[in-house]
């Protein structure tokens, strides 16, 4: 008996180890072939008509997060529902399939609903509409089952993202403001309660920063309990927020336990999940200064628009390129003859910046695969 057991172990362990040399040959061919496409295919990195829109729509927010100072930006020149309609009827946006909607905080201005028809009605190749929201509006879940509607009758998925930084009090340190967690989970039981009238899908987003690090598992094992996914990111440096006056108070940089805590909850993250993302965001932290791993995919795809109409590259290091409130500028040509300052906001931010984690670079994959295969294999034991 103690032979046939000592047999079927063994079996396992070999096929394991079968499988685990089938994984290895699938990924170093899927290697192989990026680099051929990187080469041949992939090698001038040109601006493209934007896929992609981040659109802040207002600068204005009922809550102080430790780390955005949006509350330094301009409130009073933002741009109207005519303004919008105007400046994304330009051809620029005649490709974009994706918009970002955040702020501020989007549902803090009466309009949204208008806003938001004014986009479908606009942009005719719009695929995807994303919100953020900090979920504390008292009408916040009759506005967003509006938005729901008007996206169903444009053929347009809407995903809702709420942002959460901590379980309960941890929330409301982060955010600034006391009540914040149970204004939002009220808001989400709502929802919750009959979620196909409110969203195509719904997930929170946490921001980890040197406060917030060592409660993470507790608000890991409320989202679970809860019943809605969390996709973590790293809080960093970001121009459109002016937060880098709050630099020491949220950067994992500044403290080597909490970064040191996050890196090992990101590759835990990375374990469970095979995530690409957050083995980008774990090398990120891995040494001690950031280091990223991981091509933007905003970088030659993406637009930026402003709620005072300033018109830039990415949301998170791109200064203004022009200004289109008040003007019929081409905005079509100040995009693409700007390609010089598009390179330069890369070899200067980009390989400092946690934001828009696309797929691995060349380099990264390696890294990621090796990794991935280090963990997976099992040892045959006799």
């Amino acid at each position: 008996m103690k032979k046939l057991i000592r047999k079927i172990i063994k079996n396992i362990y070999i096929k394991r180890d079968f499988l685990h040399i089938q994984q290895s040959i699938n990924m170093r061919i899927k290697y192989f072939l990026r680099n051929i496409y990187n080469s041949c295919w992939n090698k001038d990195n040109k601006l493209n008509y934007p896929k992609t829109l981040q659109f802040p729509i207002t600068n204005k927010c009922n809550l102080d997060c430790i780390m955005c100072n949006i509350h330094g930006n301009d409130i009073k020149n933002e741009m109207n529902i005519d303004d919008i309609k105007r400046v994304l009827s330009n051809s620029i946006f005649c490709k974009v399939e994706s918009v970002g909607i955040n702020g501020g905080e989007p549902f803090i201005l009466k309009d949204i609903t208008s806003i938001i028809e004014t986009i479908l009605d606009t942009l005719p190749a719009l695929r995807n509409l994303y919100i953020i929201s900090n979920g504390t509006i008292p009408n916040c879940p009759d506005k967003i089952k509006e938005i729901y509607n008007l996206c169903k009758k444009h053929n347009v998925k809407f995903t809702l993202s709420f942002s959460i930084d901590g379980f309960d009090e941890m929330h409301n340190e982060m955010r600034g403001r006391p009540g914040t967690f149970q204004k939002l989970i009220h808001t989400l039981d709502i929802i919750k309660s009959n979620i196909n009238l409110y969203c195509d899908s719904i997930n929170f987003i946490c921001t980890l920063t040197k406060k917030n690090i060592y409660s993470v598992n507790e608000l890991e094992a409320f989202s679970q309990k809860y019943g809605i996914q969390i996709t973590y990111n790293v809080a960093t440096e970001h121009e459109r927020l002016k937060n880098d006056i709050k630099y020491q108070y949220y950067s994992l940089f500044t403290d080597k336990e909490a970064k040191m805590l996050a890196r090992e909850f990101l590759y835990s993250k990375f374990k469970q999940t095979h995530s690409k993302t957050y083995y980008g965001l774990f090398r990120y932290l891995k040494d001690d200064e950031p280091k990223r791993i991981s091509n933007c995919q905003f970088l030659h795809n993406g637009i930026t628009l402003t709620p005072t109409g300033d018109i830039c590259y990415c949301a998170t290091h791109s200064k203004a390129l022009v200004n289109v409130k008040n003007s019929n500028v081409d905005i079509k040509k100040i995009y693409f003859e700007n390609k010089l300052y598009n390179d330069e906001i890369k070899n200067t931010y980009c390989d400092k910046c946690s934001h828009y984690m696309g797929a691995l670079t060349n380099e990264g994959y390696k890294d990621y695969m090796d990794e991935i295969l280090k963990f997976s294999k099992r040892p045959m034991k006799g």
